[in-house]
């Protein structure tokens, strides 16, 4: 992520000596990310049933972070950028409500085994758009690229499997429409936006809005 950063800024360094009158701005965002799971997943086809995050899993929420850098400027035909890492790391302990596999009959987690499970899906981000006029508040239109690296493992606590983890890793890259709107309040000297990224994989449909 960095060497991309210096790249992008070398060039729009470059680009801002050319042009006397244009401007670059690099702005750097840390937040902290309050997350809720829910849902259930499927490793094989073969699995006797779905997997619940929350009931089977112990999943339910936790806090992660969330690092962003943007190039902004005012350089004409090239598109704004901005690069986000976040990060969705959770791990919990819980006993077993009713038998499940996980990536086939050969790995069988039954009622009142203790388990540990860990996910692990951080995402990271690069978006190019292009402003829409120079009103305020003003639109952003554009594309992102997301690349996921996720994995997830189980792990029985309990007989000669213990300290055994089975995982299942998953690494992608998805294009998702992406559009912002950014406003001001001059008169608090506050400022306000929105984003939002949509696309889908696999008939998976993917939405954020932050």
């Amino acid at each position: 992520m960095i060497r991309i950063v210096l790249i992008l800024l070398s060039f729009f360094v470059t680009q801002t000596c050319v042009a006397a009158e244009s401007q670059v701005a690099l702005e750097i965002d840390a937040t902290v990310w309050a997350q809720h799971y829910s849902g259930d997943f499927k490793i094989k086809q073969i699995d006797i049933r779905p997997i619940d995050v929350e009931n089977d899993l112990n999943y339910s929420a936790n806090s992660n972070r969330s690092l962003s850098v943007s190039l902004i400027h005012n350089l004409p035909v090239i598109p704004q950028i901005k690069i986000r890492d976040s990060s969705v790391d959770a791990e919990e302990i819980n006993v077993v409500p009713s038998d499940f596999t996980f990536g086939g009959f050969a790995f069988l987690f039954s009622s009142g085994d203790r388990i540990q499970s860990s996910i692990h899906f951080d995402h990271r981000d690069i978006s190019f758009y292009y402003n829409i006029g120079q009103s305020n508040p003003r639109v952003g239109v554009g594309m992102t690229i997301r690349k996921f690296d996720g994995r997830i493992a189980i792990e029985t606590l309990d007989g000669f499997l213990a300290g055994n983890p089975l995982e299942s890793i998953f690494r992608e890259q998805v294009p998702l429409f992406y559009s912002r709107l950014d406003g001001s309040l001059p008169a608090f000297n506050l400022s306000h936006s929105l984003e939002l990224h949509y696309g889908r994989l696999q008939g998976n449909e993917m939405i954020d809005l932050s």
